[in-house]
C-alpha cells in the first residue's frame, strides 16, 4: 500500500482492496473473491494461489476498459445499468464520483442531482460529509 511515504494524504491500511467487491463477486463469484482475504500473499508460492483469480479480474477490467474506451462510452453504458450496477462500476463514494461525471458529460439533470446529493448530507449528522459535498458541488459549478 502507500503506507511508505511521508505523505499523510496517501496511505492506505491493509484492508483496502484493488477491485472493489461489487466487481470482483461478480467477475469470479463471491465465494472466490472472499477466498483472496483468506489467503495473505507472503511469498511467490502464495502469490500462485491468487493469481489466477487476479489475472480474471484484471482481465475483465480490461475488458471493460476497452468496451468503455470513453467517458461518454463508459456514461452511456452505465446509464443502462441498475442503481446498484451503476454504483460498483462507480464505487465508494459513488455520489461525488456520479456527480463528477454529471458535471463533465453536461447531463441536463446535473444541477438537480448535485443540489439533491448536497441537502441529503445537510440533512444528516455528518458535518464533514456535507461540507465536502457542498464544496464539491461549488467547485463543479465553477467549471
Amino acid at each position: 500500500a502507500c503506507n511508505g511515504t511521508s505523505n499523510a494524504i496517501y496511505s492506505a491500511d491493509d484492508d483496502d482492496v484493488t477491485f472493489g467487491c461489487g466487481f470482483g463477486k461478480s467477475v469470479i463469484g463471491e465465494a472466490a473473491f472472499r477466498s483472496l482475504y483468506d489467503n495473505e500473499v507472503e511469498d511467490d508460492f502464495s502469490f500462485q494461489i491468487v493469481r489466477p483469480l487476479l489475472e480474471q479480474m484484471r482481465d475483465a477490467a480490461l475488458a471493460w476498459a476497452d468496451q468503455n474506451d470513453t467517458l461518454q462510452k463508459a456514461f452511456d453504458n452505465t446509464e443502462a445499468l441498475s442503481l446498484d450496477a451503476r454504483s460498483d462500476i462507480y464505487s465508494h463514494p459513488f455520489p461525488a464520483k456520479y456527480m463528477i461525471v454529471k458535471k463533465l458529460m453536461s447531463t441536463s439533470d446535473y444541477s438537480t442531482y448535485s443540489s439533491d446529493i448536497v441537502n441529503y448530507y445537510n440533512s444528516q449528522s455528518d458535518t464533514a460529509k456535507a461540507n465536502f459535498y457542498q464544496l464539491l458541488k461549488t467547485n463543479l459549478d465553477a467549471l
